[in-house]
């Protein structure tokens, strides 16, 4: 016997909570997407952070609070090395052991 579909009854339907009215709307009125500024024209206080690239086989999650400048540091030889933040962390550790 297969299960039926569940079925709201109108009562329910009108009840349903609203986001917001939708307004119909044609191309013309639409709001252009605006196109990203030349990297020339951007300035380094407004930039996002870089994005990486690649992600981690790894699992756990390691969440810490450092300083602006720490992660200004953290950051630049990632991006020196080329490698993804857990990465270098393990780099870093396995370096300090053999000390």
């Amino acid at each position: 016997m297969a299960k039926k579909p569940a079925q709201l009854s109108e009562n329910l339907l009108n009840l349903r909570p609203r986001k917001g009215e939708a307004k119909p709307q044609s191309e013309a009125e639409a709001t252009p997407v605006s196109t990203p500024a030349p990297s020339s024209e951007v300035r380094a206080d407004s930039a996002a952070p870089r994005r990486r690239k690649r992600r981690s086989t790894n699992t756990q999650q390691l969440n810490l609070r450092v300083s602006e400048k720490t992660l200004e540091r953290f950051t630049a030889l990632a991006d020196k090395e080329n490698v993804i933040f857990g990465d270098l962390l393990e780099k870093l550790l396995n370096h300090y052991e053999k000390r």
